[in-house]
């Protein structure tokens, strides 16, 4: 009975970390990149790695990303579209988005 009772207090504890603030984008370094180039976004509410889901570089163009903290996270542009697209950062909480240039 207890082995049941564990897993599910875990999975209501991970689901409420996960719900907070709507993430925010303040920065991205570079702010233009070619694909294969690596950006480092900084913001804040990210929340917890389990809690990011994506990063976009404009509609239908995920990116792979490394989570390093709840206010930066390291993506790759995907190769695709080229010129101004909307990176977009989406979370458990919410989403943001910021212009990008992709060279």
């Amino acid at each position: 009975m207890e082995s049941t009772t564990t897993p599910d207090s875990a999975a209501v504890d991970r689901t409420q970390v996960c719900f907070g603030q709507s993430p925010k984008i303040e920065k991205i370094t570079p702010d233009e990149a070619k694909a294969g180039e690596k950006v480092t976004i900084i913001g804040m509410d990210f929340g917890t790695p389990g809690c990011l889901f994506s990063i976009s570089f404009g509609p239908g163009n995920p990116a792979k990303f490394e989570y390093k903290s709840e206010s930066e996270v390291v993506a790759t542009v995907p190769s695709g579209k080229k010129g101004l697209t909307i990176l977009t950062l989406t979370t458990a909480s919410g989403e943001d988005s910021k212009p990008f240039f992709v060279k």
